[in-house]
């Protein structure tokens, strides 16, 4: 799996764990909703400070990004 679809993957996962719409997402970092359906499907290259906004509003770390799915999904379970 390239890098740039894992870290879109763990974004989607991360937002549909925390019930965030891609708008509701794109709103709280200040940025369109086109940017996040093209970064959840691999398509955008976040850079870090992105990155670090999205986690800030998802409550994950930057690690969290490029994980496995499996570890990121096991995150997400344990905090909830």
């Amino acid at each position: 799996q390239k890098l740039l679809e894992k870290i879109g993957l763990a974004v989607k996962v991360a937002r549909v764990a925390r019930n965030f719409s891609q708008r509701e997402l794109a709103e709280k970092i200040e940025r369109s909703q086109n940017l996040i359906w093209n970064l959840e499907n691999g398509r955008t290259d976040p850079g870090i400070v992105l990155l670090l906004k999205i986690g800030k509003v998802l409550k994950v770390p930057l690690s969290y990004f490029t994980e496995e799915i499996e570890v990121c999904m096991s995150i997400l379970v344990k905090e909830n």
